[in-house]
């Protein structure tokens, strides 16, 4: 049980250049005033610029458990419903308007903190990352209803989410944006290397999009194509677009972003899309 939260201290540790390898020194959530003390205290950084979007907020579990979450909701129920994970230094409160507002385009969202971040209980460790996965996962299949349920996940929250959709039944496609498949190259130890984002993310069979940008200096590009290069080997529908012009936080600025994805989108919506039309790799984008 110990991949998914491996995989959190060794991505960290790529971000934060730490000398030291450990829970305390790299899952270090941004800064908060203080958590909410209820559901009627909880909100966004900004909020307001979500105008015209339904927004909700509230908690999954209870006590050390409790997990913070937010929903955006634009458009007709029949449109995706996404799950994001953030990267380490990202929580609802300072970063959730951006990452609503990145997915938006295509679908409802919902965002949570992880324990000890923002305004979710319990603190950040091994034990309580391992134990959202199952309650997050299902509460998002709830808010789905039935509607494809894509995972999306920045940086470390790569890891996070295939570790989520892999454990959720429901689970229809995962987007990896700015993530690696596993530390083989970050200054970590053997068992921290054995984490394997596509042996997480196995169970689920739906299609897989890998974006990754070519300037990156946290997750370097050459580990974004052997990461595809893998996935391509273990899975049947799996899309790489690498964004040449692109460093670690700005993908979804790059010229040809919106395109991709929502051509990716489409598929997965589509009720009979087809492997081969998925399996591709693409190069030479740019802004």
């Amino acid at each position: 049980m110990k991949r998914l939260v491996l995989s959190i201290v060794g991505l960290a540790l790529l971000a934060c250049g730490c000398a030291e390898v450990s829970e305390r020194s790299v899952l270090r959530a941004p800064p908060r005033p203080q958590r909410a003390a209820g559901e009627g205290a909880l909100e966004l950084k900004n909020e307001a610029a979500l105008a015209g979007a339904r927004v909700r907020h509230g908690f999954i579990g209870e006590g050390q458990a409790r997990i913070a979450y937010t929903v955006v909701e634009a458009g007709p129920r029949n449109r995706p419903f996404f799950v994001h994970c953030s990267g380490g230094r990202g929580d609802r409160y300072n970063s959730g308007v951006i990452y609503a507002s990145k997915v938006l385009h295509w679908g409802d969202v919902l965002m949570f903190d992880y324990p000890g971040y923002g305004d979710s209980a319990g603190v950040a460790s091994e034990e309580s990352f391992t134990a959202m996965l199952e309650p997050v996962g299902a509460f998002a299949a709830a808010q789905a209803g039935g509607r494809r349920l894509i995972f999306w996940g920045h940086s470390l929250g790569g890891a996070v989410c295939a570790s989520m959709a892999g454990r959720t039944p429901d689970a229809s496609a995962m987007i990896f944006e700015a993530s690696a498949r596993n530390l083989q190259d970050a200054r970590a130890s053997d068992s921290e290397a054995r984490y394997d984002a596509l042996e997480a993310l196995r169970p689920m069979q739906g299609p897989v999009l890998i974006l990754a940008g070519a300037l990156d200096q946290t997750v370097p590009v050459r580990r974004s194509r052997s990461f595809a290069a893998a996935a391509r080997d273990s899975r049947q529908e799996v899309t790489y677009v690498e964004f040449p012009d692109a460093d670690h936080n700005d993908i979804p600025l790059a010229r040809g972003f919106e395109a991709r994805v929502t051509e990716f989108v489409t598929k997965v919506r589509a009720p009979n899309a087809s492997s081969s039309s998925l399996n591709s790799a693409d190069q030479g984008l740019s802004r």
